[in-house]
């Protein structure tokens, strides 16, 4: 009967050594599935971190890019309408110049006066309307490229020349 005990102790340790091999494996086990899904959580948090600094980066180049397309065009404007004004008063002075008759000359200054006003009142409203601003800009700009391409020209010409 000793025997029999002692069979059955030994199997009781072996049974309790083997249950707690197994429980210490299961224990590892979960303890790295544990780990690997932490680390898998915090590089989708750094992805998704990542992907929203872009966003926001985006989003704020783009508001930025509007931005000095707007300062862009609305410095083209105002090009223009010192430009359409200048053009507008030496155009009226050249006229004024050759007129004597005081109401020839009031009904002249007073037609170029509307004149300047509704540049004033175009490049408002370019201001206001987008398509309009743009227009008014490219038209602005184009003639800017042309009156360049003409200096230039002359500066070629006279260098040249010398």
């Amino acid at each position: 009967m000793d025997g029999l005990k002692n069979q059955i102790e030994e199997s009781k340790d072996l049974y309790k050594a083997q249950t707690e091999a197994i429980k210490a494996e299961y224990d590892r086990e979960l303890a790295a599935l544990k780990d690997k899904q932490s680390q898998e959580k915090a590089e989708l948090q750094a992805t998704f971190d990542f992907k929203q600094q872009l966003l926001a980066q985006s989003k704020a180049d783009e508001t930025e890019a509007i931005e000095v397309l707007d300062r862009l065009r609305n410095e083209a404007l105002e090009r223009y309408r010192t430009a359409e004004v200048e053009k507008l008063e030496k155009t009226r002075d050249r006229i004024l110049a050759t007129l004597t008759d005081e109401g020839e000359r009031e009904q002249i200054t007073n037609a170029y006066a509307q004149k300047i006003k509704e540049v004033h009142e175009q490049v408002e409203d370019a201001k206001l309307d987008k398509t309009k601003g743009v227009s008014l800009a490219t038209k602005q700009l184009k003639q800017e490229e042309k009156d360049l391409s003409v200096q230039l020209k002359a500066d070629e010409k006279t260098a040249v020349t010398i």
